[in-house]
C-alpha cells in the first residue's frame, strides 16, 4: 500500500493546494449549508477517468475529535450513512499505521457496491488539526483477505480524505475530496455526480448528526476511536521492514492451489517429446480478477519430470516471463511494469486458440508474480495472481482483458537427476469476446 505519509501528504496537496486554485472547478454547488464543486478535468481512477468531488460545511456544537471519531470508526458508519449496508475492519497493519475495511453501498435498482480500502489518520490535538483518509490503491492484499462478494460491482476511491478543524467562534469545518469511480456505466462518472449532488448532502447532514451525537457522549479531548499506532508520527521516523505483504499473498494463493489431487487418478495422460509421462487433472471453479466478471472457469493441474534438468536451472525457465515467449508459441508480447512489496508486475498478451474456426481476440494478462525457494528440499515455487488494476497501458485496443486467479509452479527433485514439476493453472479467459 501507499505509505501512511504519502496519503497524508497526498491528502493535503489535493485539499489545501489544488482545491485552493478554484479555476479548476465547475460552479460550486450549494444546499442546506453544504458547498459541492466538481473538477473540471477528470483524473484516473479504477480504469477511466473520473472528475474530483469536494465538499465543505461546518458542524455545530461540537468538537473537531467528534467529527474525527465519527468518520474514523468506519466500522460504525452503518449506524448514520444510509447507503452503507455494510463496513468492516479487516485488519489491523500497524507497519504501514493502516486499517484496511471493506464496504458494501446500496444503490438501487443498480447492484450493490463493494469496496477495500486502506485507512489512515492524523490528530494534532494542539493545533485541533484531524485528518482522515481512505485509499483503495494498492489494495490487493486486502482482496486476498476476504473474497469478493458475488453479484457485487467492485468500485474505487483512489482518493478520500477529510480535513476537520476547529471554526472561529466555536464548532467545527469539514472539508473533504473523493476520486471516486463507481462504474455506473452505460453513464458517465460526470453524469451521474452532476445528477446525484444531492444525496453528498444528504451525507453531511448525516455526518452532522452523528457528530452531535459523539459529542454528548462526554469523552476526553484526547480519547479516539482509534488505536494509537495509527496516530503515532514518531513511527514513520523508524527504521521500516520491508513491505512484502503482496509477496505473501501471492505465494499463499500459489500454496493453497498447489496442494492439489495428486493423489488421484489423472483424467488423462500425455507423453511428452521427452518420452515423459504428463498427468492431468481438471475441474471448474468460478474466477474473476479485475473488470472480468467471475464466471466458472477450468482448473488444470499437472504433473511432470523434465529429466537431466536441476530444479534450479527449470525455475530459471518458469520465472523468466520475459523470455517465455521463445519457448510458449501462444505468448506474443510481456513486459516487466515493475515491484510492489516484494512480488514483480507482469503484463503479457497471449494469443488465444481457435474454435471450430472461430479466431478469437488476444488477450492480456496483469499480474503480480512472487517466488520462493526451500533450502529443506532445495524446491522452488513460483506464483502469479491477476492484479485488480491494470499497471500499465494495454498492449493492444482489440485484445481481452482476462483474468489469472491463480498460475502456479513447484519445482522439486525428481530423485532420478532430473526435476519434477507441478502447476495449477486456473484462467478466465472472459470468453464472451
Amino acid at each position: 500500500m501507499p505509505s501512511r505519509k504519502d496519503l497524508l501528504q497526498l491528502a493535503r496537496d489535493r485539499l489545501l493546494t489544488w482545491y485552493a486554485d478554484k479555476s479548476h472547478l465547475e460552479t460550486p454547488k450549494e444546499s442546506d449549508g453544504v458547498t459541492i464543486s466538481l473538477s473540471k478535468e477528470d483524473k484516473a481512477c479504477g480504469g477511466d477517468g473520473v472528475p474530483l468531488t469536494f465538499m465543505e460545511f461546518d458542524v455545530d456544537g461540537v468538537r473537531p475529535v467528534d467529527v474525527f471519531n465519527v468518520i474514523a470508526a468506519s466500522e460504525n458508519e452503518t449506524a448514520w450513512d444510509v447507503t452503507c449496508s455494510e463496513m468492516r475492519v479487516l485488519g489491523s497493519w500497524e507497519n504501514y499505521q493502516a486499517r484496511g475495511v471493506v464496504g458494501f453501498f446500496t444503490v438501487k435498482p443498480l447492484a450493490t457496491r463493494q469496496i477495500y480500502e486502506w485507512q489512515v489518520a492524523s490528530a494534532n490535538f494542539s493545533t485541533q488539526e484531524f485528518w482522515v483518509v481512505f485509499s483503495t490503491l494498492e489494495n490487493d492484499e486486502l482482496r486476498q483477505k476476504e473474497p469478493e462478494r458475488k453479484g457485487t460491482v467492485q468500485i474505487q476511491n483512489c482518493l478520500a480524505a477529510y480535513r476537520i478543524t476547529p471554526k472561529a467562534g466555536g464548532g467545527v469545518h469539514v472539508m473533504n475530496t473523493q476520486q471516486l469511480n463507481s462504474h455506473p456505466w452505460p453513464l458517465s462518472a460526470r453524469a451521474v455526480l452532476q445528477a446525484s449532488w444531492h444525496s453528498s448532502v444528504d451525507f453531511a447532514k448525516a455526518l452532522q448528526a452523528r457528530s452531535v451525537m459523539q459529542a454528548k457522549r462526554g469523552w476526553a479531548s484526547n480519547k479516539t476511536a482509534v488505536p494509537a499506532w495509527m496516530l503515532d508520527d514518531s513511527m514513520s521516523c523508524a527504521v521500516a521492514k520491508p513491505d512484502v505483504g503482496l509477496r505473501s499473498s501471492v505465494l499463499a494463493a500459489g500454496v493453497g492451489a498447489l496442494k492439489g489431487p495428486w493423489q488421484d487418478k489423472p483424467h488423462a495422460r500425455k507423453t511428452l517429446p521427452s518420452g515423459q509421462a504428463m498427468s492431468f487433472w481438471q475441474h471448474s471453479a468460478l474466477c474473476g480478477a479485475g473488470k472480468t466478471a467471475p464466471a466458472q472457469a477450468p482448473f488444470f493441474h499437472a504433473e511432470f519430470v523434465v529429466p537431466d534438468a536441476s530444479p534450479l536451472e527449470v525455475f530459471n525457465v518458469v520465472i523468466a516471463k520475459r523470455e517465455e515467449a521463445k519457448w510458449d508459441p501462444s505468448m506474443q508480447r510481456v513486459n516487466i511494469t515493475g515491484f510492489s512489496r516484494g512480488a514483480r508486475g507482469v503484463h503479457e498478451e497471449f494469443a488465444a486458440p481457435s474454435v471450430l474456426g472461430h479466431e478469437w481476440k488476444s488477450r492480456e494478462l496483469w499480474e503480480w508474480q512472487a517466488a520462493n525457494h526451500s533450502v529443506r528440499d532445495d524446491s522452488f515455487m513460483v506464483a502469479l495472481l491477476s492484479a485488480e488494476e491494470p499497471m500499465s497501458p494495454p498492449f493492444s485496443r482489440e485484445a481481452v482483458p482476462a483474468a489469472q486467479c491463480v498460475a502456479a509452479y513447484e519445482v522439486s527433485p525428481a530423485g532420478t537427476g532430473g526435476s519434477r514439476v507441478r502447476l495449477a493453472f486456473h484462467l478466465n479467459p472472459d470468453a464472451g469476446d
